[in-house]
């Protein structure tokens, strides 16, 4: 299937990325260089943000800012979520030399229904079909409807707003945490321990433990049992193998750990997990998320009544 996520560039410094995604399974990460807003269009889900869990359903909006560990996990079959992207850089016009703004808002149902919640999908509902209707007008509504997104995000949301300083030349993550990172990824079905990273990279315990939790935002055990879970995840979604043979192959010692911590961090076993969102795999796509067509009747109905809900 031909993948339909609309780019846009409004100069070269600036640009949008926007999509509606199926949610599959979990996969902890960042962006450095983006903003990343997520709305809730069909199914549930968890979404975590800087070892935060969140449970979202339909009309929910989050936002990741830069840097901020993030991952979903779909809590039933069919669960599908509008997302866009936008440049590091783009309130900059808002902002002193060197500062950024650092969002942390999430709906739920006490407020997601709220004018400021209804502005936002209006807005990216606005955005996504203009992207996809490529047409005469299509880069003026995209250049309003994103400044007034700004606007709204920047005025309406000044509570969940952090305005810090970040110069340019400021390299987050480090080469050090970079390197960090890719040795737990290439890794993690083996045995490791903070020890080893010491060894490995030369700075003592409390430094690299001290570095990594201020850097990634969780502890450096945390993030590996989530890098093994990231891969078991997608393990027992696609393959047959056996809980026991998961377990293994991705770095846990036994079963039972596994699915104790399984179920700690998902609040239902391995096979729970199996049952629920089971996919062949034949059915899912080489990555953890599939773009859909915005034509599909479930994603135009609710496109089409975030956009019909305000008048302008």
């Amino acid at each position: 299937m031909e993948e339909k996520r609309y780019q846009y560039y409004l100069d070269d410094d600036h640009y949008l990325l926007s999509y509606v995604h199926d949610v599959y399974s979990y996969r902890y990460h960042w962006h450095d260089d983006m903003y990343e807003l997520h709305i809730i269009l069909t199914g549930s889900m968890e979404f975590v943000r800087e070892g935060q869990k969140y449970r979202l359903k339909p009309d929910d909006v989050i936002i990741v800012s830069p840097g901020m560990g993030h991952a979903t996990f779909a809590l039933e079959p069919q669960t599908a979520t509008l997302v866009l992207r936008f440049s590091a850089n783009a309130f900059e016009e808002f902002l002193q030399k060197d500062y950024s703004c650092r969002f942390d808002f999430v709906s739920d149902a006490t407020d997601r229904q709220m004018v400021r919640y209804t502005h936002v999908r209006f807005y990216c509902a606005l955005l996504l079909q203009a992207l996809a209707a490529d047409d005469l007008f299509s880069g003026k509504i995209v250049r309003h409807a994103f400044g007034l997104l700004l606007v709204t995000l920047y005025t309406s949301f000044e509570a969940e707003r952090n305005d810090i300083y970040q110069p340019k030349n400021r390299n987050i993550p480090d080469r050090l945490i970079q390197d960090v990172i890719q040795y737990i990824d290439d890794n993690y079905t083996k045995k490791i321990s903070l020890g080893e990273l010491t060894e490995q990279f030369n700075y003592n315990r409390t430094y690299i433990s001290t570095f990594f939790k201020k850097n990634v935002g969780m502890k450096f055990y945390d993030y590996l049992t989530r890098t093994r879970f990231s891969a078991a995840v997608w393990d027992l979604t696609t393959t047959d193998l056996s809980l026991t043979k998961i377990a293994l192959y991705n770095g846990f010692p036994d079963l039972k750990t596994f699915n104790r911590l399984f179920q700690e961090m998902f609040h239902l076993t391995p096979a729970e997990y199996r049952q629920k969102l089971a996919i062949t795999m034949t059915e899912l796509p080489h990555e953890y998320w599939n773009v859909k067509e915005l034509s599909e009747p479930n994603i135009k109905s609710k496109l089409d009544e975030y956009i019909g809900r305000v008048n302008v």
